[in-house]
């Protein structure tokens, strides 16, 4: 009845589908005085639906994306607020043996600054360093054998070396 009164004499429907879910419907009317829908009017929002369709399926694709990502961005900032505030020196080093993070600690032990620190290769930032035993564990070493070789031994080495007058003791963990 209320379509009547708005003027309504024909109309046709169509659903929002992706795959099997249905995320709405979109719907036409016709207004004047004998006007009809034909299969080529059901055709063309058929079509309309199915482009809509793929619009808020993007929509929601694109939100779920952004929050994902704000998800992973508090993390990171949560885990270097962590690794800033841990007094012990942390190297994060990829499987290349390139160290991807540093904390201040860390540079603080080894007389040097964050950033001059991230991106080094990791034999570069522990030249010189001697373990308990005397013997140089980084020596003609590539940083991506480095890297592996602690990896693969369980466990804690201790590196110790004389920076500024000072003798530090470096944990070396697998």
């Amino acid at each position: 009845d209320s379509a009547r009164q708005a003027g309504v004499v024909a109309g046709v429907v169509a659903p929002l589908l992706i795959g099997s879910e249905t995320l709405g419907i979109i719907a036409a009317r016709k207004t004047g005085p004998g006007e009809r829908v034909d299969e080529e009017d059901a055709q063309v929002l058929g079509l309309l639906a199915t482009h809509a369709a793929v619009g808020v399926a993007n929509a929601r694709a694109y939100a779920h994306q952004r929050e994902a990502a704000a998800r992973a961005a508090s993390r990171a900032a949560e885990l270097e607020a962590l690794l800033e505030s841990m007094t012990d020196g942390v190297l994060l080093v990829d499987e290349a043996g390139q160290v991807t993070s540093a904390n201040r600690a860390a540079a603080t032990i080894l007389s040097k600054q964050p950033a001059a620190l991230v991106h080094a290769s990791l034999t570069t930032v522990l030249a010189g360093l001697r373990a308990l035993d005397g013997t140089d564990p980084v020596a003609g070493r590539p940083s991506a054998d480095l890297a592996l070789a602690l990896r693969m031994v369980p466990g804690e080495r201790e590196l110790v070396c004389e920076i500024d007058g000072a003798e530090r003791v470096l944990a070396l963990v697998g």
